[in-house]
């Protein structure tokens, strides 16, 4: 609560105590980083398959892989988001699926 309300105050330019837009926007993408991480962890929590991320194309099993694979991607993309926040979306959703790609296979 603390971040979020931190990096929604805006004082005054005149402020010496004024957020500066780099601090402001790091503080906004911890906020992000923070719950998409978290929710990784609770699919990961919730699901009987647990830590075996591992893609596996056969019938009865693709669909539980190209959910796993969304959610890491996701979950990748936020923590990105939240470390990096001055990135441009498609260079970090293409390390999403990098990192995705090596953690997966």
């Amino acid at each position: 609560a603390h971040l979020y309300t931190t990096a929604q105050t805006t004082p005054a330019k005149s402020d010496a105590t004024a957020t500066p837009p780099l601090q402001a926007a790091m503080l906004r993408g911890a906020i992000m980083g923070v719950f998409g991480h978290g929710a990784g962890h609770l699919y990961l929590g919730l699901h009987p398959q647990g830590m075996d991320l591992r893609f596996r194309p056969n019938n009865d099993d693709i669909l539980i892989s190209c959910a796993s694979t969304a959610v890491t991607v996701m979950a990748f993309a936020a923590i990105f988001q939240g470390t990096m926040p001055l990135s441009s979306s498609r260079r970090l959703l293409l390390t999403a699926l990098i990192a995705t790609a090596g953690f997966t296979v």
